[in-house]
């Protein structure tokens, strides 16, 4: 596992090929994706991993825990990837490009006031793409260590000049690192790091991107490196 810039860290994208009720096969879809994928990096068979759900629904598997593999999953749709990490802690999130009014109107509730002022002072178009991006990268950091987008949208201060985990989120202060920016042409990303290596925000990540279509078995191909727009290392908040 390795990327140019990234150190240890892969994506793993399945697009689900839209016969059918996708809703009803994504389930099925992110578990055959997660198995098999954490399997081959861990040496296993899918069946012999031990795998079960935090408080809060993040996927734990036992045998990542003792190898340092981090992992995570995000899906919109009918896309799903995948994001492991070598060495610390990853979360994940896509969204579709079409939510970002829904985020902006989240943000006007539950950002911080520095966001919110922040968004106000935007045109329409511009603030709800700034709430979307803020949006996956706050999901993604709730994920990283197991928590949900709650702890994390008036708990992450992304407005700030340099941006920071407010005190008495529930959030852990660090030190992180997040990448966000377009995937593909309708979605967002981000990637959310804590602890570990490859959180020097000075040096780009360039991140494989592997694809599997649902109907094309097991074997994956290299479609892309993947280049965020954005990248911020997050500190604690001081005040």
């Amino acid at each position: 596992m390795a990327g140019a810039g990234a150190p240890g860290i892969e994506l793993h994208y399945l697009y689900l090929d839209g016969s059918g009720d996708v809703l009803s096969k994504r389930s099925a879809a992110a578990d055959w994706l997660l198995r098999t994928r954490l399997a081959t990096a861990l040496g296993l068979s899918a069946e012999a991993l031990d795998l079960e759900r935090g408080p809060y629904g993040k996927p734990r598997c036992r045998q990542a825990v003792q190898a340092g593999l981090g992992f995570n999953l995000s899906h919109t749709g009918d896309r799903i990837v995948l994001a492991l990490r070598s060495g610390g802690d990853v979360g994940i999130d896509l969204e579709t490009l079409s939510h970002a009014g829904k985020a902006l109107r989240v943000a006007r509730q539950a950002y911080t006031p520095m966001e919110c002022d922040r968004l106000a002072r935007l045109p329409a178009t511009a603030a709800e793409h700034q709430a979307l991006c803020w949006w996956v990268m706050k999901e993604a950091i709730a994920k990283a260590v197991g928590l949900t987008v709650f702890h994390s949208l008036s708990g992450v201060d992304l407005a700030a000049g340099r941006p920071a985990i407010q005190r008495g989120a529930g959030l852990p202060a660090g030190p992180w690192r997040v990448i966000a920016g377009a995937f593909g042409t309708h979605h967002m990303l981000a990637l959310a790091l804590y602890a570990g290596a490859g959180l020097d925000g000075g040096s780009p990540l360039m991140i494989p991107v592997y694809e599997t279509k649902e109907s094309s078995g097991t074997a994956p191909a290299a479609i892309r490196q993947w280049e965020a727009d954005f990248s911020w290392e997050i500190s604690a908040d001081s005040a």
